[in-house]
């Protein structure tokens, strides 16, 4: 595919979420950012360095929106239930990590090196379950939901 008409469609969606989002703050950013790509598209030769460049500046600032139409990944409700129960595992290890002074010795990484505090340990765990959820919820045994969680089957050799 041409890249002018790459840059043309993206332009296209960039004026479709301006359409529906013109209440928002970042709207005359993104609307500037499409009307600019497609007058230098207009010219006789395009400068694409300076239109992916627009385009960078469009996706940065769609960046912090959470209808962002260049998003890939998880959907937004499942990032949500992530972030929401990383927050409760967080909590749960920093308080086992801290239950008694013999935890530091005992509770290692991957490495075998030692935590360097109890919050680093508890980071350690949050990501560790977003990166199981993450799979699970990839392979279909999760449903993405909080309440989801409490219903998974999950096979003991993770």
């Amino acid at each position: 595919m041409d890249w002018k008409r790459v840059f043309e469609e993206r332009a296209v969606i960039l004026n479709e979420w301006v359409a529906n989002n013109h209440e928002e703050e970042h709207s005359s950013i993104i609307n500037w950012c499409a009307e600019h790509i497609l007058k230098e598209l207009g010219r006789k030769e395009p400068n694409r360095e300076l239109v992916k460049e627009v385009f960078n500046i469009a996706k940065k600032v769609l960046s912090f929106e959470e209808d962002n139409p260049f998003r890939r990944g998880l959907p937004k409700e499942v990032r949500y239930s992530m972030n929401w129960l990383a927050n409760r595992v967080e909590e749960a290890a920093s308080e086992f990590y801290h239950h008694n002074s013999c935890m530091q010795f005992i509770l290692r990484k991957r490495n075998k090196q030692a935590f360097k505090s109890g919050c680093e340990y508890a980071e350690y765990q949050a990501v560790l379950m977003i990166q199981r959820l993450r799979k699970m919820y990839k392979s279909g045994m999760w449903d993405g939901t909080i309440e989801g969680v409490k219903t998974m089957v999950v096979d003991s050799d993770d």
